[in-house]
């Protein structure tokens, strides 16, 4: 791919490209904070049970138990949101 071909991509991606009207903007702007949020949660979670451990003086966890309460967090945090979904479109 030579670099006109790649300006010739981003010309062509620019024209087919429109302003979101304000709904879609809004529902971007949703899921993102959605998103983030969540994301947010989990790390405050995580650097909670870390200065507990710290705190409590407790030796290293084994990496597979960690990374299977990381696991097990997400499907429940995927289990409530899809619970939600469902239940809102009824």
């Amino acid at each position: 791919m030579t670099v006109s071909d790649f300006l010739h991509d981003i010309k062509r991606a620019l024209r087919l490209a429109s302003k979101p009207t304000m709904e879609e903007f809004k529902l971007t702007f949703k899921m993102v904070f959605l998103g983030m949020s969540i994301l947010g949660i989990i790390g405050y979670f995580f650097q909670l049970a870390g200065a507990t451990f710290q705190f409590a003086a407790v030796q290293a966890l084994p990496r597979d138990i960690i990374l299977g309460i990381g696991i097990a967090v997400i499907v429940a945090v995927l289990v409530v949101v899809v619970y939600a979904r469902r239940r809102s479109a009824i």
